[in-house]
C-alpha cells in the first residue's frame, strides 16, 4: 500500500505507522484512526495510580500485579508498565502471561491476587481478558484493574458483565454507547444498537468516520485519483460520531502527522453500562 500511493486508513495501534516514529513503515498516504499504544499505556498507568489514590484516601499505589498475553503485543505493553513502576518505585510483585486463546486463567489470577498486590495492569486479547476477569470473579478477587480496549470488548459482547463491586477501568479510543444524550456520538450508537442488537464500541465508530472522513476528501478534491484524495487529506477537517475533530495535521512541530486521532478515554462499567471516567489528550 505504501508504493501504491492510495489513502489508506488502518485500524491499529503500532507505534511504527506513524512517520517519523523509531524503524518507521510509515507514509504520507498511511493513515491511522487510533492512538498510539505506547501514548495509551503510559496514560492507563497515570490513571491507576490516581485512581487507586482515589479509592483509597489518598494512599500510594506501592505494589502491583500484571497479566500479559503472550507474544510482542503483550510484552511491550506490559514492559512499559514496569517501566514506569520502576520510575514512580511501584513493586511489580507478579508478572503473569496467557496464551492468545487461554481460557482457563485460574492460576494466573491466583498467582496476582494472593500476592499482595494493590491493582492489575493488563495487556490481553478480549477472550483471555474476559477469562481472567470471570476467574477474578468466581475467587472473590476484587483488586481494581486496568485493561485495554479489550476490557470493553469483553463488557459490550457480553463475555464479561461485572459485578455491581467490581472496579474495571478501560482504555478506549472513543465510546459511542457514553457519549452525551444529543451528540453525534449518541445518535450513532442508538441507531446501531436497534440496527445490529448490540452496543457500538469504539471500533464502530472509528469504521463509520473513517468511511466518511475519506468521502470528505474525496468531496474536496471533486477526484477519485489517489493523488488528489492525498493532497486534500492533508489538509482535511471532519466532524465525526467519535471524535468532532479528525485531522492529519500535527500541531507543534508543524510536521503533517499521518495519525488522525490523539484522544483517549478511561472507561468504567456498571454492569453492561458504560460511564467515561476522563479523557485525555495524547502525543501523535
Amino acid at each position: 500500500m505504501k508504493a501504491s500511493g492510495i489513502p489508506t486508513i488502518f485500524g491499529n495501534t503500532g507505534a511504527t505507522l506513524a512517520i517519523g516514529a523509531s524503524g518507521s513503515v510509515g507514509a504520507p498516504n498511511l493513515f491511522r484512526i487510533r492512538p498510539t499504544q505506547s501514548a495509551l499505556a503510559a496514560e492507563q498507568f497515570k490513571f491507576m495510580v490516581s485512581q487507586y489514590a482515589k479509592l483509597n484516601n489518598g494512599k500510594k499505589l506501592s505494589k502491583i500485579g500484571m497479566i500479559c498475553v503472550q507474544g510482542a503485543f503483550g510484552k511491550a505493553g506490559c514492559d512499559v508498565y514496569g517501566f514506569l513502576a520502576n520510575q514512580q518505585q511501584i513493586s511489580v510483585v507478579k508478572r503473569e502471561e496467557n496464551g492468545l486463546t487461554a481460557t482457563d486463567l485460574s492460576a494466573q489470577v491466583t498467582a496476582i491476587c494472593s500476592s499482595g498486590a494493590e491493582a492489575i495492569m493488563s495487556v490481553n486479547y478480549p477472550n483471555p481478558a474476559a477469562a481472567f476477569m470471570n476467574e477474578m470473579v468466581n475467587r472473590g478477587c476484587k483488586l481494581p484493574i486496568v485493561e485495554g480496549a479489550s476490557g470493553d470488548i469483553a463488557v459490550m459482547s457480553g463475555a464479561f458483565t461485572p459485578p455491581a463491586d467490581f472496579k474495571l477501568y478501560a482504555a478506549v479510543d472513543c465510546h459511542p454507547a457514553a457519549s452525551a444524550k444529543g451528540t453525534p456520538g449518541k445518535k450513532f450508537a442508538d441507531a446501531f444498537a436497534k440496527k445490529y442488537n448490540y452496543p457500538a464500541g469504539y471500533s464502530a465508530g472509528e469504521a463509520y468516520d473513517g468511511i466518511y472522513l475519506l468521502k470528505a476528501a474525496i468531496e474536496t478534491a471533486n477526484s477519485t485519483k489517489p493523488a488528489d484524495i492525498l493532497k486534500a487529506m492533508k489538509t482535511q477537517k471532519y466532524k465525526g460520531v467519535c471524535y468532532d475533530k479528525y485531522s492529519p495535521v500535527a500541531s507543534a512541530t508543524g510536521v503533517v502527522s499521518n495519525i488522525l486521532v490523539n484522544k483517549s478515554s478511561m472507561v468504567s462499567y456498571a454492569g453492561k453500562t458504560p460511564k467515561i471516567e476522563s479523557t485525555v489528550v495524547l502525543p501523535k
